[in-house]
């Protein structure tokens, strides 16, 4: 634990500036009040797009979420030569394309509909949304790396060192007080547990824990993969550009993906992204992201299913 916190100490020693987080802080507030208030907004990046205005309005949105933190540098006098780097701005760009495509892919019903031969099709969608989006992540930004940093580093986030498993052990168990208490809430009762959402929606029994635990491996997929993608590719990446200053931008992209779920998730993910940014930053690796994300993950699918079915909290 103490490792961990020192990563901390040395990101406020080497890297926080007030002027600079007040800004970031003042951007995400409005922002995040504009989306949970006002409809046409939230359109933009909801369920109420559709086609290709999707893709464009995503583009638009995460497009802003990534680049007003480096505005705010850049005003601050920071990285100004970096920002402007042909290396840079193409990394950057492809971040938001692949991301955003991997938004815009619906196809999922389609070939659920191919493969279940219309037996319980919402449920395989369900699947098969995670699964599509991990490659979508994890592919483009791999072949991304092998045809420019190959040579130079290993594929964002791999290392082969070990993990201390002991301060995210006690982490995760300060979570479950806060994962209890959000068990009683009704826009988290909503959304959680998605198993259970996942499997009434296909018309399957809520206690097949079969088609339960082949949804939860497949939703653990896509947490895989949205580590990789920010901590791994968006700071490990554009650390060679940014330094410590890869890690904010990153965290305000990652707080930007989880507007539409419940509020206090959505204020939670900026201080979780810059945590696991800083830990990936230090360690090189997003193998402790990992430990902590899908840990989270599933207490959190494991207390909604007891909370729903079995009524114990």
């Amino acid at each position: 634990m103490k490792t961990v916190l020192g990563y901390f100490k040395t990101y406020y020693r080497e890297e926080f500036r007030w002027p600079v987080f007040l800004a970031v802080l003042l951007f995400l507030t409005g922002t995040t009040w504009l989306f949970y208030t006002q409809k046409p907004v939230a359109a933009l990046i909801g369920g109420g797009a559709a086609g290709s205005f999707r893709f464009f309005g995503n583009l638009l949105v995460f497009g802003v979420s990534f680049a007003v933190p480096l505005l705010i540098y850049a005003a601050a006098g920071l990285h100004r030569d970096k920002l402007r780097s042909p290396g840079f701005l193409l990394m950057a760009a492809v971040a938001l394309l692949v991301f955003c495509f991997r938004v815009f892919f619906y196809w999922e019903r389609p070939m659920a509909e191919y493969f279940s031969g219309d037996s319980h099709t919402s449920y395989w969608q369900n699947c098969l949304t995670n699964v599509t989006s991990a490659f979508l992540l994890v592919v483009p930004v791999f072949v991304f790396w092998l045809c420019t940093d190959r040579k130079t580093q290993p594929f964002y986030g791999i290392s082969a060192g070990r993990v201390n498993w002991k301060p995210f052990v006690i982490f995760l168990a300060i979570m479950l007080p806060l994962i209890l208490f959000a068990a009683h809430q009704p826009d988290f009762r909503a959304q959680y547990p998605k198993a259970a959402i996942s499997l009434k929606r296909g018309g399957l029994p809520a206690d097949d824990m079969g088609h339960a635990l082949f949804f939860e491996g497949c939703y653990g997929l896509d947490f895989i993969a949205t580590e990789f993608f920010f901590r791994g590719f968006l700071v490990i990446g554009l650390a060679k550009f940014l330094g410590r200053s890869a890690i904010l931008p990153a965290a305000v992209f990652y707080t930007f993906i989880h507007f539409g779920k419940p509020l206090g998730e959505t204020i939670s993910s900026f201080a979780g992204g810059l945590a696991l940014g800083i830990i990936a930053y230090e360690t090189k690796s997003v193998k402790s992201g990992l430990i902590l994300h899908l840990g989270i993950a599933w207490m959190i699918e494991a207390v909604m299913l007891m909370h729903n079915g079995a009524g114990l909290f």
